[in-house]
């Protein structure tokens, strides 16, 4: 199937409708929503790094795998999310599970891809309830709170 007839298109345009046809009409609904493109990227990849939050959780639920890494790059649907500044898909697969310390090919995590491209807003106030996670970066050691 090409891109544009096939559920990474839809999975990046946000068309929940017709990624649940294409799931309904598969013969294996895990199969396809772990299908990887030309490219390596699986259409949770493609739904994470443009924000469509409510397909993510449609692909999760069919079986998608959060973890998932592109071919070349090693990259995780969290690392799509952090490098384009979807901080609620970033909630999102956190909360769902998704692992928060996978590096890319680049021994990059989330954080590096966040903060590289200026997409990390750290805010500090009293009485709000921060997420704690913990991060190991190859010369140093960084504990981040990220606000939600």
């Amino acid at each position: 199937m090409d891109w544009e007839r096939g559920i990474w298109n839809a999975a990046f345009s946000g068309d929940e409708e017709k990624v649940k046809i294409l799931i309904k009409k598969a013969r294996n609904a895990k199969e396809i929503v772990n299908c990887p493109d030309n490219a390596g990227y699986t259409p949770l990849h493609y739904a994470a790094r443009s924000g469509h939050v409510n397909i993510c959780n449609i692909l999760l639920q069919n079986g998608a795998d959060i973890n998932a890494e592109t071919r070349s790059g090693k990259a995780t649907p969290l690392h799509k999310a952090a490098a384009a500044g979807k901080a609620t898909t970033l909630k999102f697969l956190i909360q769902s599970g998704a692992c928060v310390d996978k590096q890319d090919i680049d021994g990059q995590t989330v954080l590096h891809k966040a903060i590289q491209n200026k997409r990390f807003d750290l805010k500090w106030r009293c009485g709000r309830r921060f997420q704690f996670h913990n991060f190991k970066l190859p010369y140093c050691h960084i504990d981040i709170l990220w606000s939600f």
